[in-house]
């Protein structure tokens, strides 16, 4: 893995309902897991406790699956998934390509076979992509976005990746921690 991020940078290419429901699931995991843990303490509950930890671990998880999305940037597309990110460079793109059930896949050439193959999970094949065909849409942009930059080249051309850093992500697991230890201490 390489760097650590926050990423912030280019043109979203997000599906509108990824964008909305990560809007909301803070605010509504949120609510849940305070209404347990208030009523954890305020009757020592351990399992109140323990349901709101779960809930916050919830919230993490759907959080940052819903955040899934691709950057279009001047020198190439970073891939943000739930944890990690990859940035490939215009030149080491192949093509993208987006299809029915099959989601959002880009080919990349140049690196080890394993890593040839990079598919974006908020792109990834589904009832509702049958028919709004968001995929197919990213995948054109992408290519399009290749194409403009095609005679620009950049000395620094390596494909690299990361985990993403959200301080959403962090906060609900690490409240989630803190739960899940306070219950132990907490008699029934």
């Amino acid at each position: 893995m390489g760097r650590y991020r926050s990423i912030k940078s280019g043109v979203i290419l997000w599906r509108k309902s990824f964008k909305v429901i990560s809007w909301l699931t803070p605010f509504a995991y949120g609510g849940v897991a305070a209404f347990a843990a208030l009523d954890g303490f305020r009757r020592p509950d351990v399992d109140a406790l323990r349901a709101a930890a779960l809930v916050l671990i919830a919230n993490a998880g759907t959080y940052s699956l819903t955040r899934s999305r691709v950057h279009l940037m001047p020198t190439g597309i970073l891939v943000v998934n739930c944890m990690a990110w990859r940035e490939i460079p215009y030149d080491f793109l192949h093509k993208a390509e987006g299809g029915r059930g099959r989601g959002l896949v880009m080919y990349v050439k140049g690196v080890p076979e394993e890593d040839a193959e990079v598919y974006s999970i908020g792109f990834a094949g589904s009832l509702v992509d049958r028919h709004f065909r968001t995929a197919e849409r990213a995948a054109k942009e992408i290519n399009k976005a290749k194409k403009k930059v095609r005679d620009k080249r950049d000395s620094d051309l390596a494909v690299r990746r990361g985990v993403v850093r959200d301080v959403v992500v962090e906060a609900s697991v690490l409240i989630a921690f803190g739960l899940a230890i306070t219950s132990i201490f907490v008699s029934r």
